[in-house]
């Protein structure tokens, strides 16, 4: 049987792109697990004598969870500073809501206060680190753009935030 040109030129072609399928295949894809990525959120805020720094793990959440906070605090002043508030806390943070006519304050922490004067000081050139978690309580909105925002007492000028989202 005599083929044509065209039709041995056909086949060919027809038989390339397989066997350059089947070059180098070993069956099935191997996973191979992609270096860690972190999700770590930071925010800072700076003041002419204070630096405060926020960090959490990542940005996302669900009800129930613990949010681990770390706060950095740094006297960038030649005084020390001194921080004092009727809570007892050594911060004050605040979960807000994005809405049309700008952030609205759904909760703040610590809740309520302990009527007890808690004052604490920073030396010039000194940092302190504060380690807090925050519950994802079930009211929290879910699906919505929204942030935590942190400061130390009589210092709501230095007021960093991240964003978060709470999915159920």
């Amino acid at each position: 049987m005599h083929e044509s040109k065209t039709m041995k030129y056909l086949g060919i072609w027809t038989a390339l792109p397989l066997a350059a399928l089947l070059i180098g295949c070993d069956g099935p894809a191997s996973s191979k697990s992609a270096p860690a990525i972190s999700q770590t959120v930071t925010a800072s805020a700076e003041g002419r004598d204070l630096t405060v720094a926020l960090r959490l793990p990542k940005s996302q959440f669900v009800p129930g969870e613990d949010v681990p906070i770390t706060i950095i605090a740094i006297n960038r002043g030649q005084d020390g500073l001194r921080f004092s508030d009727q809570t007892s806390a050594p911060y004050r943070i605040r979960l807000e809501r994005s809405t049309p006519l700008g952030w609205v304050i759904i909760k703040t922490y610590p809740e309520a206060a302990a009527m007890v004067l808690a004052e604490w000081s920073l030396r010039p050139g000194e940092k302190r680190t504060i380690q807090t978690k925050l519950l994802v309580e079930p009211d929290w909105p879910t699906y919505e753009d929204l942030r935590l925002r942190v400061n130390l007492p009589g210092r709501a000028d230095v007021a960093p935030f991240v964003h978060i989202e709470v999915t159920p």
